[in-house]
């Protein structure tokens, strides 16, 4: 979990998401989030909790993320799931400079948070190339 000031948001999703992925080792997997709101209770910005901490690793949690890394093949390093908030603020508001297309939206449901997230990878590979980054069951939100 790291904890940024929110101009640095359009960075995160582009170019950061691409040159992590190319910087990665091989064998080396991950899932990313981006997502915005305040967190409460520390100094630093690596500190601190609140709502936007939990709805952050609900997200990292959620199956349609952690499904792209299983279907991907090894060439697929990096496989991120953007807020909703964090996808108009700055995909869909050109802030980014990213085109929409990149993102898959898909529900969300882990506990009892729920919310439509947008898949990204900079790397798609393996079932993901030929089936695309969500199942049949996922696009029906069940997830």
């Amino acid at each position: 979990m790291l904890g940024l000031r929110s101009g640095l948001l359009p960075r995160l999703l582009n170019p950061f998401l691409p040159a992590l992925q190319e910087v990665l080792c091989d064998g080396i997997r991950m899932r990313a989030t981006i997502h915005i709101g305040p967190l409460t209770g520390g100094r630093s910005i690596t500190a601190g909790s609140g709502m936007a901490r939990v709805q952050a690793h609900r997200l990292l949690d959620a199956g349609p993320v952690r499904a792209l890394l299983e279907r991907s093949g090894p060439g697929t390093k990096v496989a991120a799931v953007v807020s909703e908030r964090a996808y108009v603020d700055a995909v869909l508001s050109g802030y980014a400079g990213d085109d929409p297309g990149l993102y898959v939206p898909v529900p969300v449901r882990v506990k009892s948070f729920a919310q439509t997230a947008y898949l990204r990878v900079p790397a798609p590979t393996g079932e993901l190339l030929t089936h695309g980054f969500t199942t049949p069951g996922q696009r029906r939100g069940r997830t």
